[in-house]
């Protein structure tokens, strides 16, 4: 069944196939790919994200999808901020220090919420029974 929804991208209709895109959207995006690589190439495979917004004129959101995405990490290192601090890293969405400390948190959420007794008392499906 073909479903018309809504490119993110650009807001209009289309019928979706195979992309979340309008097939414009994802011809754009292929095309800027295509400079993103080539200017890479161009650059030893290395350079850091705001030198590749400014020198190729690809948005930074469409810069960041492709690397979270992976269609880019795999093959060239893109420096680009942690989203917690101002660290600069080549891969995921934090640096290894606010990982650590995000994990120790989460970590520490988790025993809490082991250690609290299980609250007692009739249950929905027990007053449903009843």
């Amino acid at each position: 069944m073909q479903t018309i929804v809504n490119c993110p991208d650009c807001g209009r209709m289309f019928t979706k196939y195979y992309s979340d895109k309008c097939p414009d959207c994802v011809q754009l995006e292929e095309a800027q790919f295509n400079i993103i690589r080539e200017y890479l190439r161009q650059r030893g495979g290395k350079a850091k994200l705001e030198e590749i917004v400014e020198d190729t004129g690809v948005k930074e959101k469409y810069v960041m999808r492709m690397v979270r995405n992976r269609r880019l990490s795999s093959e060239f290192a893109i420096e680009y901020k942690c989203e917690s601090c101002p660290e600069m890293i080549t891969e995921g969405r934090h640096c290894k220090k606010c990982n650590d400390k995000l994990a120790a948190t989460l970590g520490g959420v988790a025993e809490k919420l082991v250690a609290q007794p299980e609250k007692t008392g009739p249950r929905v499906h027990d007053k449903l029974r009843g």
